[in-house]
């Protein structure tokens, strides 16, 4: 059992690491932003210009004359301009018209609501670097949070810091410093994991693992792909079954079963209720079909396809083996790094039992579905994004290898874990180049 004083030190460390992550990219972005032909390296202008505009609409000015001012307009870049966006039009009614619907893909409901409601007690001009701090506040729980998980996982302090240190270091290193949604779902997966693994050693665990559908449901709320986390329910309501706990094991399956109903409610009833009498989204109201499902004697009316699922398909070519063409092949190479790793984890992982089995059974069947969908719907590159809550089992996969003697562990394993390393500390650096200056390295 640690004591205080460990913790204290362990705390220090993770701490410490973090601060130094997010002072390297802050440095090259000074490099960027000092070079003389700077306005012919940076590429993308639209969240300049979208703060010019709203400034326009609304009066509200967020740019200002400051370094620490300039690199948060530029962590605003691609993406992140539109949750920007949906901070913003949510706070100020002459803002209105900037809306679109492909703005809704990025939580606008849970994510920018939660960003934007402490923003009503500030001046205006304290408003990116409020949204800046706070999402770095949540990417810092959320590395504690991960470390936790890892401690208790494998009762092992000096495995779980190693892994935490890798964490902060991993391949969507500068998403997390700008203000996309993953970091929230994060922290609620790694909440509702945590949650899970002390009441399943307890006797009378009903209440306490039921808490983790709160978590979970918060999760896919933020965003929707999160809904794999299900994965767990399944696997722990068969593990039950098969230890004959039949009793026990309905509340896993109650858990699955809420966690489904939340789902369904947030992705067809609340788009319904939220936009169907609003002309910038007549759009999906019009073109969707209406189902009527009967449950529990209740008729139900249901928008097929869903809210969310029509936006990723019209703006974003999101379909079954749409990404699948000749201009995507240096898509497919980015995302060979973390797909390695991810098959390499669920091997070694297969072969190797630890004190964690039935947690880590749970992510490498977690893991083969994410890789089913991520190669099958999906633009491939954003693997790198999207692996986050598969992180303890890939990242105790890296740990393990690098600490095990090279003779007992097999050399594509060694191979695979290594070269992983070499390009996660090159692709640290040249991806927070490239987001800060140029093109999005998802």
């Amino acid at each position: 059992m640690l004591t205080n004083k460990y913790y204290f030190k362990n705390i220090l460390i993770i701490s410490i690491t973090f601060l130094l992550s997010k002072s390297l990219q802050f440095f090259i972005f000074y490099l960027i932003n000092n070079i003389s032909l700077v306005d012919s390296i940076v590429f993308d202008k639209s969240n300049v210009l979208l703060y010019k505009e709203l400034e326009r609409k609304s009066g509200i000015s967020l740019l200002h004359e400051s370094v620490f001012n300039s690199y948060i307009v530029a962590l605003s870049s691609w993406d992140t301009h539109y949750y920007t966006k949906n901070i913003i039009t949510s706070l100020n009614e002459k803002t209105i018209s900037l809306k679109s619907e492909n703005d809704m893909v990025f939580s606008p409901l849970v994510w920018c609501k939660l960003l934007a409601t402490p923003l009503r007690y500030f001046d205006s001009k304290y408003w990116l670097s409020f949204i800046f701090i706070a999402n770095l506040l949540i990417n810092y729980i959320g590395t504690l949070l991960f470390y936790i998980l890892l401690l208790l996982q494998t009762a092992d302090n000096h495995f779980s810091i190693s892994c935490t240190i890798i964490y902060i270091f991993n391949l969507s290193a500068i998403f997390q410093t700008t203000i996309y949604s993953e970091n929230l779902s994060l922290n609620l997966i790694f909440s509702g994991l945590i949650i899970r693994h002390i009441t399943l050693k307890k006797t009378n665990f009903q209440l306490g693992y039921l808490l983790t559908c709160i978590f979970f449901s918060l999760s896919v709320f933020n965003r929707p792909n999160s809904l794999i986390i299900g994965v767990f329910y399944i696997y722990d309501f068969y593990s039950l079954v098969t230890s004959k706990k039949i009793k026990k094991s309905m509340i896993p399956l109650l858990s699955g079963f809420l966690l489904g109903i939340a789902t369904l409610y947030y992705l067809t009833f609340v788009p319904e209720k939220q936009y169907c009498n609003d002309k910038i989204f007549f759009n999906w109201c019009k073109e969707s079909s209406i189902t009527e499902v009967n449950l529990f004697n209740q008729i139900f009316k249901i928008r097929l396809p869903f809210f969310y699922s029509y936006l990723q398909r019209k703006y974003w070519n999101i379909g079954l083996l749409s990404y699948y063409t000749w201009n995507n092949v240096p898509n497919f190479l980015l995302a060979l790094p973390q797909t390695a790793i991810l098959i390499g984890s669920v091997c070694y992982k297969s072969q190797h039992l630890s004190s964690s089995q039935n947690t880590q059974n749970a992510f490498k069947i977690m893991t083969i579905l994410f890789l089913l969908l991520i190669y099958s719907i999906t633009h491939v590159q954003i693997i790198n994004r999207l692996s986050g809550p598969l992180s303890p089992l890939w990242i105790s996969y890296i740990v393990e290898v690098l600490s095990s003697n090279n003779t007992t562990t097999a050399r594509p394993h060694v191979i695979v874990v290594k070269s992983y390393c070499v390009f996660s500390v090159i692709y640290f650096f040249v991806q927070s180049f490239l987001f800060l200056s140029f093109l999005p390295p998802a």
